[in-house]
């Protein structure tokens, strides 16, 4: 560990000479050292300050500045053109089959969340108990809440940039729970196929339009 950091710190320094005595010629050549090479870390970002954050502490919270500012824009509750109230309708329970068709097309090379839970260990646990994901499933929905509301946030960088040393040329990817994306998916199917079933998108409308399955249930 202590070679690695002394080899790391010199290479910082021959960088940073580098690009202080940098000419024309070396400095296209630099620009070219990166291509064609994988790189599984963030190059030094420009703080506001004009300093360059260097650690893994300063990128991230030059990033976190970026991407999650500290005063949110207000978002009002209500709009005048909201359309009015409609009856609550009534919610038909998540089924073990219903839960066990969603996991069988869920990628097992999907990302995970915090909790680093698989779509493969949900298929294992499924099957071995399919009581666990139902009941937890059912009653998140019956409760209104929403458990897996935390994620893993990954920096991307955006193609074609001039300069990767601001944070704005990058774009988060949130890793979502794979448990809470299954419970959407299952949701998002019952309103597409109400929405096929009822008729409820206009002719125009060619996306996000599903089968009617008869197996698949749906709220009264």
């Amino acid at each position: 560990m202590a070679l690695r950091h002394t080899i790391t710190e010199a290479k910082q320094a021959w960088l940073n000479d580098s690009l202080i005595m940098a000419t024309p010629d070396t400095l296209w050549k630099a620009t070219a050292w990166c291509h064609g090479h994988r790189s599984n870390k963030i190059p030094p970002l420009l703080k506001l300050d004009g300093l360059l954050a260097m650690t893994h502490t300063d990128i991230q919270q030059v990033l976190s500045d970026r991407f999650f500012p500290m005063v949110p824009k207000p978002v009002p509750a209500s709009d005048p053109d909201d359309p009015s109230l409609q009856p609550v309708r009534g919610f038909t329970p998540i089924m073990e089959e219903e839960i066990s068709i969603n996991l069988s097309t869920s990628s097992t090379k999907s990302s995970p969340g915090p909790s680093s839970i698989t779509y493969k260990l949900l298929k294992w646990g499924h099957a071995a108990n399919p009581s666990h994901l139902t009941s937890l499933f059912n009653a998140a929905v019956s409760l209104g809440h929403h458990p897996w509301h935390c994620a893993t946030v990954v920096p991307i960088l955006k193609p074609s940039k001039i300069d990767y040393w601001v944070a704005k040329a990058y774009r988060p990817i949130s890793l979502l729970e794979c448990c809470g994306k299954l419970l959407e998916k299952i949701i998002a199917k019952r309103i597409l196929l109400d929405a096929a079933r009822f008729q409820l998108l206009p002719p125009t409308s060619l996306g996000h339009r599903t089968a009617i399955q008869p197996s698949m249930p749906s709220s009264p």
